[in-house]
């Protein structure tokens, strides 16, 4: 979307547009005089899915970080200051969880370069913002907590070019962040959820337990948890409680897509709701269950990642055993499995059947929606000629360069070896052209696909036929492979 000054200094002269005008000219006042009813509690709020995630972001900390008075001439300058030298990876995992105060002290005391950061536990807003404007975020770092507190100072600086670029205010711009665009961004949490692609287990701490899952969950609770970014609405969430008591307490469900926050200590996140609270099932129970007892994360003792993958087999088992410590409960208050796919079995006659009746079936499947592809895209190739694959996943164009990040081309048939190994000449190119991740050919035989990984490498494809491709656990195999490729969030 293109950005209009225009538009904006008519939001500003809205009601919610003079409030947030007000609110930010004043923003140092009400940080540093909130209260647990204050008007920068209550605004921060209005921005984080009705819930009072502030308070908590927000609290009074010991800061290890230092705000300094100096004026700076330039950006580099600003930065270069503020960076810290850490002592162990311990400090710097409190100075990233204090991302979202520190902001605040920044953007008060050096406003031309700092911005506050107001979307605590909400990162995919500013996600959402910037690629909607065309602010060219870097891609998120991975665990280390030094890079994930420096990321914080990238944010800026592409918020910084921003403004510059179009002569904003550094008022100006966090109105446009926290209401002309914010008010653009789609609800995350959905009421109506899909059916289950996968299911998880996640874990539950004794604070967590004692201050949260001991007392009545209702049905329309929702919470944030650590999660998967490939996790999906509509997942099926089962809460391990690792302390005091070892057990399997509630089955949830994911009521938004998972998600990545650099400045939370988990950096996978989750919306989950619709709780059901079960007869516990213990982990001696769990060890002792035939199904159970081949689970990775019950031969590891619970031990290792917070959030394991499950199989069908153990959620049915799961449901047996609830059914067997008590009768009585209501198997039917809890979601059904993750169902297989039915196989396609009308005709395929032409290109496009493949196209439409398989392509565009596997592409919802494992997550995506018909906004995020494209088909026929045209790529240039010299000065006059063209290509163009079937269908480009996450395409992006910018100052005449185009990247997408997976593509796919259809085949009727690919019934020999040296059949595939033409076709696969012809999408590697594309594959090349547009710096995908990963490369697809697809034909009534099934698909074949290709990592960058891998170099496009022939002798590394792998092949799954349609009959593999309609069992869940597959799907969901590939849709976390597909996620993890992904740079859509």
């Amino acid at each position: 979307m293109e950005f209009s000054k225009i538009l904006l200094c008519d939001y500003m002269l809205s009601g919610n547009g003079q409030k947030l005008l007000s609110f930010f000219s004043s923003l140092k006042e009400k940080f540093f005089s909130r209260n647990s009813d204050s008007d920068f509690y209550q605004t921060v709020n209005s921005w984080l899915n009705g819930k009072n995630y502030a308070e908590a972001a927000y609290a009074e900390k010991k800061s290890l970080f230092e705000v300094d008075d100096e004026t700076y001439a330039s950006f580099d300058e600003f930065e270069k200051n503020m960076f810290v030298e850490f002592i162990d990876e311990e400090e710097a995992r409190f100075l990233q969880e204090s991302v979202p105060i520190l902001s605040v002290e920044l953007f008060c005391k050096h406003p031309e370069y700092a911005f506050p950061y107001l979307f605590p536990r909400h990162f995919y807003k500013m996600q959402t913002i910037c690629k909607m404007f065309d602010i060219a975020l870097p891609e998120l770092p991975q665990k280390k907590h030094s890079e994930r507190f420096s990321y914080y100072f990238k944010i800026c600086r592409a918020l910084y070019g921003f403004r510059v670029r179009h002569g904003l205010s550094p008022t100006e711009l966090c109105v446009f962040v926290y209401g002309f665009a914010e008010r653009m961004v789609d609800d995350f949490i959905l009421a109506n959820m899909s059916k289950a692609n996968a299911i998880y287990m996640v874990h539950a701490s004794k604070g967590d337990v004692e201050k949260f899952l001991s007392k009545e969950l209702l049905p329309d609770t929702v919470t944030i948890w650590q999660g998967r970014p490939e996790m999906m609405p509509g997942d099926i969430v089962l809460m391990y409680e690792t302390s005091p008591y070892s057990r399997i307490g509630s089955v949830w469900r994911a009521v938004s897509p998972g998600f990545d926050d650099p400045f939370e200590y988990y950096p996978g996140k989750v919306f989950l709701g619709d709780p059901v609270k079960i007869p516990p099932i213990g982990f001696k129970r769990l060890l002792e269950d035939a199904v159970w007892s081949k689970n990775a994360a019950v031969k590891a003792h619970m031990q290792g990642g917070s959030t394991r993958c499950c199989t069908a087999k153990d959620y049915d088992s799961l449901k047996a055993m609830i059914s067997s410590a008590d009768p009585s409960f209501d198997l039917s208050k809890l979601p059904p499995s993750p169902k297989d796919m039915e196989c396609f079995c009308g005709s395929l006659n032409i290109e496009k059947d493949v196209e439409e009746k398989l392509i565009e079936p596997f592409l919802r499947s494992i997550g995506f929606a018909e906004s995020e592809w494209k088909r026929q895209y045209s790529i240039r190739v010299g000065r006059n000629n063209s290509a163009r694959p079937d269908y480009v996943v996450g395409l992006k164009e910018k100052n005449d360069c185009a990247t997408a990040d997976f593509v796919f081309e259809a085949k009727l048939t690919i019934p020999t070896k040296r059949q595939l190994r033409k076709d696969f000449g012809q999408v590697r190119p594309y594959g090349l052209m547009l710096a995908a991740k990963v490369i697809a050919l697809v034909s009534r035989e099934g698909i074949w696909l290709s990592s960058h990984e891998d170099g496009f490498d022939y002798d590394k494809l792998a092949f799954y036929n349609w009959e593999q491709l309609t069992k869940a656990e597959v799907i969901g195999q590939l849709r976390v492979l597909f996620a993890q490729f992904s740079t859509r969030r």
